[in-house]
């Protein structure tokens, strides 16, 4: 749950994927990779593109982002305006995922550094491809390519195979595992949406705990939606402790997904949609 960013939104950032891995795969069917100033032409052209969706997304992730962050401010001063809080207390939960103390614009830095990497490693992933697809198809018709014959089905087998490879793989090469444990490809639409969502939900999530930490409240509750995935179904309306010190609730990283799969799920896992909200105990004095 983003309060202020619709699926229209994240669409939008999407759609802009979908049509340059379009437009890449285009320019790879229509292209000779067997001549060496074809190949370079490509390869700058696919560059390019990459390259090109670098700031319309930075831009988007910066607007929303800070958005969210203002607005969990808000969410917790408002939540918060009228109660006695006694204390404070220190986040002692050495496993407390980092965003708890992340401002803004570390969130965002880090965001940048990997679609950096996300764009750069798409690149290198369809420069590799391509070559090694060539060397592969005019090894096998080594024979007939040196007698003049077939160059045409050569070079049609050499793009039918480079598209089939990248659409089977996915633009960017990034493996990672789904819900099930299972190894999948991840397209370069569908990692850059993840990336926008996790660094949005980063941004209202750290506003929240830090001011909530800020306040002396120690317990937050997980939001509840629907079609939320087995991975942290269970999770739904959790209360938690953000310094893991409660003796009634359990700590804020025990339900947090750790990335590995065989030890289960948790919250914040890849695609996850979960964000965490302000709890007032109904023990809480009022002023």
């Amino acid at each position: 749950m983003i309060e202020g960013v619709t699926e229209k939104d994240i669409e939008s950032i999407s759609k802009l994927y979908q049509k340059a891995e379009t437009e890449i795969l285009d320019a790879i069917a229509n292209s000779d990779p067997t001549k060496t100033a074809s190949k370079r032409k490509l390869l700058r052209q696919i560059r390019q593109q990459l390259q090109d969706l670098e700031q319309p997304t930075l831009e988007f992730m910066e607007e929303k982002t800070l958005a969210e962050y203002k607005s969990g401010i808000k969410e917790v001063d408002d939540a918060l305006e009228d109660v006695n809080l006694e204390g404070g207390f220190d986040v002692v939960d050495s496993r407390a995922p980092a965003f708890i103390i992340s401002n803004a614009d570390a969130i965002l830095e880090d965001a940048r550094m990997e679609l950096e990497s996300v764009l750069s490693n798409s690149y290198l992933n369809i420069q590799k491809v391509i070559s090694q697809t060539t060397q592969d198809v005019q090894r096998e018709l080594l024979s007939q390519i040196a007698q003049g014959q077939i160059l045409g089905t050569a070079r049609q087998k050499i793009r039918e195979r480079v598209v089939g490879t990248l659409l089977n793989r996915g633009i960017t090469g990034f493996t990672a595992l789904d819900a099930k444990g299972n190894a999948r490809n991840y397209s370069l639409k569908a990692t850059a949406e993840r990336l926008v969502r996790q660094t949005i939900m980063n941004g209202r999530d750290s506003a929240v705990l830090s001011k909530s930490i800020e306040k002396g409240s120690d317990l937050v509750k997980v939001s509840e939606h629907s079609g939320e995935s087995p991975m942290c179904q269970k999770y739904s309306g959790q209360i938690v402790s953000i310094s893991g010190t409660s003796d009634e609730y359990p700590s804020l990283s025990s339900i947090m997904f750790s990335g590995d799969y065989t030890r289960g799920g948790g919250i914040r896992h890849p695609y996850c949609r979960h964000t965490l909200i302000p709890y007032i105990p109904t023990k809480i004095k009022f002023n």
